[in-house]
């Protein structure tokens, strides 16, 4: 097609949303394809982050800003976040220590907006949060619904919903995956440690 008269909508946030209205409810059934952006490579993210760091005379080496892409799941605003407190706190060379210090500032630079969201969960999508970072895959067995007190697979597909609703978690494929990889990683860390 002739890409002067497309229109191009880029969405980043309401993933299940934006889901919802093109795939399952197919409001623009043949006016409109989703095309999925893929996370920014760790090869190119690291040489960025490196090229920057010494524009400005300051040294990383690549297995740190390997580390940085890494625990940031390559999340391009977060990474770019922790490049740059990181950046604030280099004077020379950058080392693990002010890496791991800069995440933590981080996570406490998003703690209270982490906070407000699981208080708008209830006990049970909190628990069903917690069957998945424990790495439960049937959410319906006996075992499951036992040890998280989720009640009922009737219960399981209401929870799915409202996470879903809550732009929390998306399914690809059956697997449920954090939207945010920052918030999944300040649950495990933080609020259920």
């Amino acid at each position: 097609t002739d890409s002067r008269h497309c229109t191009f909508l880029i969405t980043g946030s309401f993933v299940n949303e934006m889901k919802e209205i093109f795939e399952e409810k197919r409001f623009f059934y043949r006016f409109a394809e989703r095309i999925k952006l893929e996370p920014i490579d760790e090869k190119s993210f690291s040489e960025y982050i490196i090229r920057n760091f010494l524009k400005a005379g300051r040294v990383v080496t690549k297995e740190l800003a390997v580390y940085m892409y890494k625990l940031t799941e390559g999340h391009p605003w977060y990474t770019q976040q922790l490049a740059d407190i990181s950046y604030g706190l280099t004077r020379g060379y950058l080392t693990e220590q002010i890496i791991n210090q800069s995440f933590t500032a981080l996570m406490e630079l998003h703690n209270h907006r982490f906070h407000a969201m699981t208080s708008r969960m209830s006990l049970f999508q909190l628990n069903f949060i917690k069957a998945i970072l424990d790495e439960m895959e049937k959410f319906s067995s006996t075992e499951v619904l036992s040890k998280y007190e989720l009640q009922s697979s009737a219960n399981v597909n209401r929870i799915k919903e409202a996470l879903q609703k809550k732009e929390i978690i998306q399914f690809e494929k059956g697997k449920p995956y954090f939207i945010d990889p920052l918030f999944k990683t300040w649950l495990k860390q933080i609020y259920f440690s």
